[in-house]
């Protein structure tokens, strides 16, 4: 039997501020960069003119979205990729220190070690099947 969430916990717009109502096209981005081009170097401001918003506080967007793929996940029982691994700071071959926080023990791991496990990430989100997460969270 499917188990269907009730949209409006993830994306209920009432009372949201400006940067909470981008998450949903910032996710539609995400994915669609994770099937197309994992391996190139988004930056943020990529995800800003891709998504149509300017903002130093992209990275707080990427967490806010994280964390609804999290609170999906928890919901569903279905283990969900992490995308934050598709966005570098610019002029780095890595996410900024912020994917820390997503990626428990990441900040203690060499550049060579954080390279390759970013790589992990994206190429794992790259083959998942996002189908599903995008009906449930009406991305589509």
């Amino acid at each position: 039997m499917k188990k269907t969430i009730n949209n409006k916990r993830h994306f209920n717009i009432s009372g949201l501020n400006k940067e909470q109502m981008v998450i949903p096209a910032v996710l539609r981005t995400l994915i669609r960069w994770s099937q197309t081009s994992w391996d190139k170097k988004h930056t943020y401001e990529e995800l800003a003119k891709a998504v149509g918003y300017k903002s130093p506080r992209m990275g707080r967007i990427l967490d806010i979205a994280d964390k609804t793929l999290r609170r999906l996940e928890k919901a569903t029982g279905k283990k969900i990729p992490v995308l934050g691994g598709l966005i570098y700071a610019k002029g780095t071959n890595l996410p900024s220190y912020g994917f820390g926080y997503v990626i428990p023990g990441y900040d203690t791991l060499s550049d060579e070690d954080k390279i390759n496990a970013v790589k992990k990430y994206n190429r794992d989100a790259c083959a998942y099947d996002w189908g599903w997460v995008m009906d449930e969270l009406y991305l589509r």
